[in-house]
């Protein structure tokens, strides 16, 4: 279900008010909020969730207002062909990983702190 609402600060409080009644409520925001550098990247965050999540059965209720619905989205088949499916247990080399970071447009960063970054990599010996 999709709720449509007139703006951003309309949409937040629906989707807050609903949220309350159900736990299957989604707020699909607008990424253009200005922030010193440009993009708020929490944003691109809850737009990423709110396209898988569609791609799941479950059910669920989307709010959101029309400049973050005209705003555009990678297809199905570009995010099929830039992603990176890990499965416990399967052996990578660290090599490799970094390869397919690097192919995908991620960036190698001492501190990661925006989507598209990756850091040094470590391990937990359990």
């Amino acid at each position: 279900m999709l709720y449509l609402v007139e703006d951003a600060e309309a949409a937040s409080y629906l989707a807050h008010d609903l949220e309350q009644l159900t736990h299957q409520t989604l707020l699909f925001p607008s990424t253009h909020r200005v922030r010193q550098k440009g993009q708020d990247e929490s944003y691109t965050i809850q737009r990423t969730e709110v396209l898988t999540r569609l791609s799941q059965p479950e059910p669920c209720i989307i709010v959101s207002f029309p400049e973050a619905i005209d705003e555009q989205v990678a297809s199905q088949q570009r995010l099929r062909t830039r992603t990176i499916q890990l499965r416990v247990g399967q052996a990578i080399s660290e090599q490799q990983l970094i390869s397919q970071l690097s192919e995908l447009g991620f960036l190698r960063v001492d501190f990661v702190y925006e989507p598209g970054q990756f850091g040094q990599l470590t391990y937990e010996l359990l």
